[in-house]
């Protein structure tokens, strides 16, 4: 078994010397010792300031009884399942020194008995204007299985100081939008190959931006779609995708939007159904490339013919037809791409029109398979 910590592999006994890590002086080293790999709950960082309201929230499901020690010199409290959770740290009783970035670490520890399915941050404090998860920096959480883990699915919940996420190696949650609009993520701990396609994984990196991820040392063959799941991310792995998607039957919405990768290379892609609206409005990719399409029944919008830039794509063994209009594609990638394709599957159509080529590409070579070439 491998797990990924931040761009880098290491084998599952191995600790990670390298990448992001916070720095020394918020103590994450001692805190994260705080909740072991036996226990159920979480350890987190959070950030408190000399004149701010200093608020945290959140909700919890569990079996058992719990406890949460907010580490300001308040006595630990014994909470209730499923019930919000918050509290107004005494600044002054946060033993931690102020950082360099100018805050005092408050070592939040959380636990419980019995497992613990439900942790949400994406909760509002009582007296809070905005979503107190605003305030979180570094968080490890253990338990058997989250069905809904860390969920940000407010609009008015930002993530913005939140570094580190750390969910073991072990651990199974239900992936829907579990980083949502995370744009500070440097440092995610979470073996991808655990997701066995029973749990849900649409939009799983919505508009998220791991800006020191690399994507390609996950494991993706267990994920029956891949739906929405990097829809307007940024900031992604410069170098490009290529990773193996044997399970997976839907693309859909999967790049829309997002500027996370130039190059997109999916292999293993023989149960893939629907690549529509695949790379809608995508203008950072500029290659794309299937190994087997000949399961997929719906290229519709694959791409936006307006607001693309992709100038080679590949999908071998596609018979259906496909509008690819109005991309920066020259006649050498477009007799590429017909070279591709697998015999049309009755009357199908592909559209060139307005590609680079357009006028001086070979379209005998798709016609001889069977399509219409719309230039």
């Amino acid at each position: 078994m491998s797990y990924i910590i931040n761009s880098v592999m290491y084998g599952a006994s191995q600790e990670s010397p390298g990448g992001w890590y916070p720095p020394s002086d918020w103590g994450w080293d001692a805190a994260s010792t705080l909740v072991g790999d036996s226990d159920n709950g979480f350890v987190g960082i959070h950030a408190c300031y000399p004149i701010a309201p200093n608020y945290a929230a959140f909700t919890a499901t569990f079996v058992g009884t719990a406890t949460v020690d907010w580490n300001d010199g308040s006595a630990p409290e014994a909470v209730t399942s499923g019930v919000k959770i918050e509290h107004t740290f005494v600044y002054s009783g946060i033993t931690n020194g102020i950082t360099s970035c100018g805050f005092k670490p408050a070592n939040v520890v959380f636990k419980s008995t019995g497992e613990c399915s439900v942790i949400n941050f994406g909760v509002r404090h009582t007296n809070d204007r905005v979503n107190s998860d605003a305030m979180w920096m570094c968080i490890k959480i253990r338990s058997t299985y989250l069905s809904a883990a860390f969920q940000y699915q407010n609009y008015d919940s930002r993530a913005n100081l939140l570094k580190l996420i750390d969910f073991g190696l072990n651990l199974q949650v239900r992936l829907y939008l579990t980083f949502y609009i995370h744009k500070s993520l440097s440092k995610l701990i979470y073996n991808f190959g655990n997701n066995t396609g029973t749990v849900a994984t649409p939009y799983v990196f919505y508009l998220c931006g791991l800006s020191e991820y690399n994507w390609n040392n996950d494991d993706w063959s267990n994920f029956t779609t891949l739906y929405g799941m990097w829809f307007g991310s940024n900031a992604g792995y410069a170098y490009g995708l290529n990773i193996n998607i044997d399970a997976c039957t839907e693309l859909g919405d999967a790049f829309r939007q997002s500027s996370a990768f130039s190059s997109i290379i999916l292999n293993n892609t023989g149960l893939v159904q629907s690549i529509a609206t695949t790379l809608y409005n995508n203008a950072s990719c500029q290659h794309f490339e299937m190994d087997d399409c000949s399961s997929i029944t719906n290229t519709n919008n694959f791409l936006y013919t307006s607001g693309n830039n992709l100038k080679s794509l590949l999908l071998y063994g596609l018979t259906i037809g496909i509008d690819i209009s109005n991309q920066p594609m020259t006649a050498t990638a477009l007799n590429a791409f017909f070279t591709s394709l697998g015999t049309a599957s009755g009357a199908q159509t592909i559209i060139v029109t307005g590609c680079i080529g357009a006028a001086t590409c070979d379209t005998s070579i798709a016609t001889g398979k069977g399509y219409t070439v719309t230039t």
